[in-house]
């Protein structure tokens, strides 16, 4: 996960210069093996909606899945009535699916996603169409109908299930979140450069991934932490140590502003009226 930090430096003449840094923060490294992050009880959050988005950033490794060794990235999977998840198809492609409450389901399968690199991914549904964005930018929508259903369905992190078989993870991710409203272009293009607000009342479970330390002894971090609603994970299988299986060191997407104010002036940062050097979130 990223977040800024704004450092206000005096200088010479008492004039100041500030720099908003991204700083780099922790992810879950998944081994493809079996490890696994569910939340069992989030299938409400969405459940009967004709408009809901979810978003993550994603660092796949694995160079030749198959069947039934697919990559989950995450998302809701029942192949009934209740499906909205992406996977990895082969090694330079995903599936983003929506299954609706009568069972039909609507594909897009993007090529263009690269190994061994963090990119973002947001899929969206708005009660006519779907549509998957990379990197704040659309690859590509199809028209799609329906609501969502599967009441009782989990939501995966790091793997997605088809029938008795898991689709796991052979790679790293950070910042996951549900929705229950569409996202609006502007919106997913700030989620790239950026980040998502907490405070938006449509975000139902936002995943930072700021736990643990990176790669370091982390047995008894074994809850993933929501900062948003109510709806935490459960971590099950990893090793929780060492550089794989383990919290480590998550994506770092940098923002760089520069300025200088004059004795007696000042600058906003978000909500904030600076004035004197510091440090400020």
């Amino acid at each position: 996960m990223r977040h800024f930090t704004l450092f206000l430096i005096s200088f010479i003449f008492l004039q100041f210069q500030n720099q908003a840094i991204a700083q780099s923060e922790n992810a879950l490294d998944f081994d493809g093996i079996d490890d696994q992050v569910t939340v069992g009880t989030a299938a409400p959050l969405i459940f009967g909606n004709s408009q809901f988005s979810m978003a993550m950033w994603v660092y796949p490794r694995n160079a030749s899945p198959s069947f039934p060794n697919f990559d989950g990235f995450a998302g809701y999977r029942n192949d009934t009535d209740g499906d909205f998840y992406i996977l990895q198809l082969t090694a330079n492609s995903v599936e983003a699916r929506f299954r609706n409450s009568n069972g039909v389901a609507f594909d897009i399968v993007h090529n263009g996603i690269q190994l061994n690199t963090w990119q973002n991914f947001v899929f969206t549904y708005d009660g006519s169409m779907t549509r998957l964005y990379r990197n704040g930018l659309p690859v590509d929508s199809i028209a799609a109908n329906g609501t969502m259903g599967g009441g009782f369905t989990p939501f995966y992190l790091g793997f997605v299930k088809f029938q008795n078989t898991d689709f796991l993870l052979n790679g790293k991710l950070d910042e996951v979140s549900l929705w229950s409203r569409t996202l609006s272009a502007t919106e997913i293009e700030c989620i790239y450069n950026h980040t998502n607000t907490t405070n938006d009342p449509g975000l139902k479970m936002c995943f930072r991934f700021n736990q643990g330390t990176a790669g370091g002894n982390n047995g008894s971090t074994n809850t993933l932490i929501s900062t948003s609603g109510s709806h935490n994970a459960t971590l099950s299988n990893f090793a929780l140590s060492g550089s794989t299986s383990n919290w480590v060191t998550g994506v770092n997407n940098a923002t760089i502003i520069n300025d200088t104010i004059c004795p007696g002036q000042s600058y906003t940062f978000g909500t904030q009226t600076l004035t004197m050097t510091g440090t400020y979130n």
